[in-house]
C-alpha cells in the first residue's frame, strides 16, 4: 500500500514529525507492533510497572497531538501513543479498515501483541470515538475511557465543522489548514500554545496533501440502548467552546445515558482541548484514572 505520493512527500511529513518529538524532554521508546492491519507506529514512555494507557489522536493527526499532555501522563501510566492504522502518521497499513469493529480488531491486536490483558484508553475526537466502540465491543480489556471531544459520539457532527473541513479533501494548502484549525481552536496568545498550534497545523496540512491514505469510516452516534449498555467507567471533556457540536447538549446525553459517566466542560477550550485544556487534563485524568 503506497502511503505517500512520493519520496519527497514522505519526507516532509517525517521531518515535520521528527521536529515535534525534538521538543518531547521526557524519554521515549519508538516501537512498529504487527497486527492483521499493518504494522502500528506507538510512541511507548512511563514506568513499565504502571498501569497502561493508549491514547489515541483525531482524523488527520497524529501522536504528536499529545506533546502538550504526555509529560505528566508518563509520570502515572505506561503510555502508549498509537498512530491510528490507516490515518496519517508513521504506522504502515496492509489494509485500511473500512468498518467500525474493524477498529477494535486492530487495538485487540495491539494488546495481544503487547500481552496486555487491560488497559486504559483515551482519545481525543476521532480517537474518542474509536476509544468508547473499544468499551463497547470488549469491555473486558478496557479498564476506563476518557474522551476528549469525540467525534459523533453523542450528537451529530455540526454542519460547519463539516463544511470547515472540507476544503482539506479537495485542495489542500497551509491557508486552508491554518484556517480551519484556527476556527475551530480557542486560540490563546500564550507562547507555548502557539508552538504546540503551528506544529499541530504544520503536520495536519501535511498529512492532507502528501498521504495517499484517506478515512473510509465515518463516526456515528450511539443510540439510546448502545449507551446505556456501555458500564466501562467514562470521563467526558469538552470544551465550552466547542465547534464540533453543541457542548452542553452532548453532556446531558452522556449524563442521561451512560450508567458510569463523569463529565467536565472546559473553560476556554474548544476542538483544540489537548491544547487549550492541557493544565485540566493534567489534574482531572489522573485523578479519573488512579494513579
Amino acid at each position: 500500500m503506497k502511503l505517500f505520493r512520493n519520496d519527497a512527500a514522505k519526507e516532509a511529513y517525517m521531518n515535520a514529525y521528527n521536529e515535534v518529538l525534538a521538543t518531547w524532554d521526557i524519554p521515549y521508546e519508538e516501537q512498529f507492533i504487527e497486527t492483521d492491519f499493518g504494522q502500528t507506529y506507538a510512541l511507548i514512555t512511563g514506568p513499565k510497572d504502571a498501569p497502561p494507557l493508549f491514547l489515541l489522536h483525531g482524523l488527520g493527526s497524529s501522536s504528536i497531538i499529545w506533546s502538550a499532555n504526555i509529560d505528566v501522563l508518563s509520570r502515572h501510566y505506561r503510555v502508549y501513543a498509537l498512530d491510528i492504522i490507516a490515518d496519517f502518521g508513521r504506522s504502515i497499513p496492509t489494509r485500511s479498515p473500512w468498518k467500525r469493529t474493524h477498529y477494535t480488531d486492530w487495538l485487540l491486536g495491539v494488546l495481544d501483541a503487547l500481552n496486555i490483558e487491560q488497559a486504559h484508553f483515551m482519545g481525543v475526537s476521532f480517537g474518542g470515538w474509536v476509544s468508547i466502540n473499544m468499551a463497547r465491543e470488549h469491555p473486558e480489556r478496557v479498564s476506563r475511557i476518557v474522551l476528549l471531544a469525540p467525534a459523533a459520539t453523542f450528537l451529530r457532527v455540526s454542519m460547519p465543522f463539516l463544511l470547515g473541513g472540507a476544503p482539506m479533501w479537495v485542495n489542500p494548502s497551509l491557508k486552508y489548514a491554518n484556517r480551519f484549525m484556527r476556527w475551530s481552536a480557542a486560540n490563546h496568545e500564550d507562547e507555548a500554545y502557539q508552538q504546540y498550534m503551528e506544529a499541530l497545523i504544520q503536520q495536519f496540512y501535511l498529512g492532507w496533501k502528501h498521504s495517499t491514505l484517506r478515512p473510509r469510516v465515518v463516526p456515528g452516534v450511539f443510540s439510546d440502548r448502545v449507551l446505556k449498555r456501555i458500564h466501562t467507567p467514562t470521563l467526558f471533556m469538552i470544551g465550552d467552546k466547542d465547534k464540533i457540536y453543541d457542548p452542553q447538549k452532548a453532556v446531558q446525553r452522556a449524563e442521561q445515558l451512560l450508567p458510569h459517566v463523569t463529565t467536565k466542560i472546559v473553560p476556554n477550550a474548544s476542538h483544540d482541548i489537548t491544547i487549550a485544556g492541557r493544565h485540566t487534563i493534567a489534574t482531572e485524568v489522573p485523578d479519573f484514572l488512579g494513579h
